[in-house]
């Protein structure tokens, strides 16, 4: 069984990359907080947070879509 096909690796990687993206955010936050200020801050880490998670619900969808317009697509008498 390959490396990416392993659950068990899949999730580390998964949990590896929530961290390091945690501890970016964090370090990003606290320096443009020195620079720009607190509410700019939480302004611009608020909707880098938010662009994410729709963007990643945005991509689940299309690709949902894609795959349900390929497979009505490929239906015999369709």
């Amino acid at each position: 069984m390959s490396r990416q096909a392993d659950p068990v690796h899949r999730d580390q990687d998964q949990a590896l990359a929530l961290t390091l993206a945690a501890l970016l955010l964090t370090g990003t936050s606290l320096l443009d907080s020195c620079w720009i200020g607190p509410a700019a801050t939480f302004t611009a880490t608020a909707v880098l947070v938010v662009t994410s998670y729709a963007a990643s619900g945005l991509a689940r969808r299309l690709a949902l879509q894609r795959a349900l317009r390929r497979l009505l697509r490929d239906l015999p008498g369709a």
